[in-house]
């Protein structure tokens, strides 16, 4: 059975890899490895996240430590309650955008920073292994859980970020596939200039109606459809926690995450100016362009938040993201992936700029994108290998993570996958028929040799 200790988070089959056991150990751990005094903890809509909540809330106290338990909450709720409230550490029971079956923990830890599997993870994983023989049924002192609501402080720290009054009249499709997304985005649109049209906004982590990850297709379709329906301004898709957004423009055409990061970019650089921006290695070539246009310092990095948020830090970077639909935005001095206050900058940039997404988001020259293409093969360090002696007098060559190759006319990422025996491919050309043909070839020397 696979370890639910992953690169990013903990997560894995429930009950199989991930269990309330687990959770308590996992709350022992963190206070003997971290030595933290005072956390909070939520957990999301799946059914089993509330049983596993308590475990871990038994885990904390059973070692003496103050929890302030939110209840549940999006992932960015927990990172701002953490920020705001002064905590040492948090964590949030969810899967993310992972099916119904799936469970986990993501832990952070002073300024809402991830830990990661190499930044403690695999700490607590080796403390737990050391330790099975305690039991999970132990009892716990209520005195030490204070259970609060924080939505209300939550919609005032993003209110003050971005004043609803800066947001155009916009009609707003927002599917939360039974997600996190749902009761975030519905109190907050109580308090916005916008006509919204909610879909699966009920809770339900058995996500009856599609899995809340909107970056596959075909769990875009009811709201592609449904923008052009209500003839809407735009629509939106949440994660199933909530920490990220994917944007549909009025025509309901899906708009990648990239170029939508591109409007952050205005407001965090007129903040900042001549800061730097951070970007992952799969991005398209209209980010960095557009950093250096308005004045910024980009900078590509590693995918992954346990990556970017640390690297941002260091830099004192203005704003980050990724192609995955996570926008990264300093605030209450930490860095917050949140899905509701990345809406809210995109549309006070759109209200600024007194235009469209799709107008908005017109750059001056068009590149075209292959998307992420998962290839499946036995050993990815020799074929990584094998890419580089192939392509390294061909273009610019970085092994910030993977291979990425940048070229004249074209550019290519190929990573490996930190839970599956897979490739990630992703290709960027300034023609279709270049696209065609470099991701052709890359496929074949990737599968075949």
């Amino acid at each position: 059975m696979a370890s639910p200790f992953r690169t990013y988070d903990i997560r894995g089959l429930f009950p199989e890899e991930v269990t309330e056991e687990l959770a308590f150990s996992v709350g022992r751990a963190a206070v003997r490895r971290f030595g933290w005094e005072k956390v909070c903890v939520a957990h999301d809509m799946r059914p089993s996240s509330p049983a596993l909540a308590e475990a871990l809330v038994t885990g904390l106290t059973r070692e003496g430590v103050e929890v302030e338990f939110l209840g549940m909450t999006s992932t960015d709720m927990l990172y701002l309650a953490v920020l705001a409230h002064a905590r040492d550490g948090g964590f949030m029971v969810t899967a993310s955008h992972n099916p119904a079956a799936y469970n986990g923990i993501k832990v952070v830890r002073g300024l809402a920073l991830p830990v990661g599997l190499d930044s403690g993870l695999s700490d607590l994983e080796a403390w737990i292994l050391a330790n099975r023989s305690v039991s999970a049924g132990r009892a716990v002192s209520s005195a030490a859980v204070h259970r609060v609501s924080f939505m209300d402080e939550y919609l005032r720290i993003l209110f003050d970020l971005v004043p609803p009054s800066t947001l155009p009249p916009f009609s707003v499709v927002a599917d939360s596939g039974n997600g996190m997304g749902g009761p975030v985005f519905t109190a907050a649109a109580a308090h916005l200039p916008l006509t919204t049209h909610l879909l699966f906004p009920e809770p339900d982590g058995t996500f009856p109606n599609h899995d809340a990850n909107p970056m596959e297709p075909e769990n875009r379709r009811d709201l592609e459809k449904t923008v052009v329906l209500r003839q809407a301004d735009l629509g939106v898709g949440f994660d199933g926690d909530a920490d990220r957004v994917f944007f549909v423009d009025h025509a309901g055409h899906f708009r990648p995450a990239d170029h939508v990061l591109t409007l952050l970019f205005p407001q965090a650089l007129r903040a900042r100016p001549g800061a730097a921006v951070v970007y992952d290695v799969r991005c398209s070539r209209h980010v960095p362009e557009a950093i250096l246009r308005l004045g910024g310092v980009p900078h590509m990095g590693k995918v992954g938040h346990a990556h970017a948020k640390p690297v941002m830090h260091r830099l004192g970077a203005a704003i980050g993201g990724e192609l995955s639909g996570h926008y990264y935005i300093p605030v209450l001095g930490g860095i917050v992936d949140s899905g509701l206050l990345s809406l809210l900058m995109v549309l006070s940039e759109l209200g600024r700029l007194e235009t469209s997404l799709d107008e908005a988001l017109h750059f001056d020259r068009e590149l075209f994108a292959s998307g992420e293409i998962n290839l499946k093969v036995d050993d990815s360090d020799s074929v990584l290998r094998r890419l580089l002696n192939n392509y390294r007098d061909q273009g610019t060559m970085s092994q910030i993570d993977g291979l990425r190759l940048d070229a004249q006319h074209y550019w290519f990422s190929v990573r490996t996958s930190n839970t599956e025996p897979l490739l990630r491919l992703n290709v960027e050309a300034d023609s279709s028929d270049l696209l065609l043909q470099v991701t052709t070839r890359l496929r074949e020397e990737i599968t075949t040799g």
